[in-house]
């Protein structure tokens, strides 16, 4: 009877911690016809007036060390939008090394050692950090998975909840 209870009480713990790692957001690929599809659902963009999407595009990449030596990776596909004070990056890497590589460059710049910056990235993991900067005036943030990096910014009241708008659409975390 012991036995039973010590298997019972060890199944109730396993089960109760894959319960509290299953509450997390995971943060999945999206592919660029949803993305395109949100951004002129709920942003209101057009391609070419908006964003544009490229083939086979160059992306620099930099830890702020040395600005003038940046990491270059090459990517399969890239979308960028802009508009006013409301950006958006899409980038699918040539593989998930550089992507990951990629992200945490920035993580390493703006979320690692920052309290204030909420993060939900662990090594070898899917995810993705946020910084809000004046209250409620500026949004910026990162999101990986696979071997694809998005990266949204808003800097005025009005694009951040424009932003927030696409980003719930597309299923991503605002907080």
């Amino acid at each position: 009877m012991k036995n039973f209870k010590k298997i019972m009480a060890g199944a109730l713990m396993l089960s109760m911690l894959f319960s509290f790692t299953a509450c997390g957001k995971k943060i999945e690929k999206i592919d660029d016809g949803d993305l395109t599809d949100a951004m002129e659902d709920e942003l209101g963009w057009d391609e070419d007036d908006e964003y544009r999407e490229h083939k086979d595009y160059e992306i620099w990449g930099t830890n702020f060390d040395d600005v003038d030596d940046p990491y270059i990776y090459d990517l399969d596909s890239h979308i960028q939008g802009m508009d006013d004070s409301l950006f958006i990056s899409y980038s699918i890497f040539d593989d998930e090394e550089e992507a990951e590589e990629y992200f945490l460059l920035y993580y390493d710049v703006w979320a690692k050692d920052n309290k204030e910056v909420p993060s939900k990235y662990s090594k070898n993991n899917y995810g993705y950090f946020i910084e809000y900067v004046k209250q409620d005036d500026a949004f910026h943030a990162y999101y990986y998975a696979e071997d694809m990096v998005l990266e949204v910014a808003a800097y005025e009241e009005d694009d951040v909840k424009d932003l927030v708008k696409f980003l719930k659409a597309i299923g991503y975390p605002v907080k």
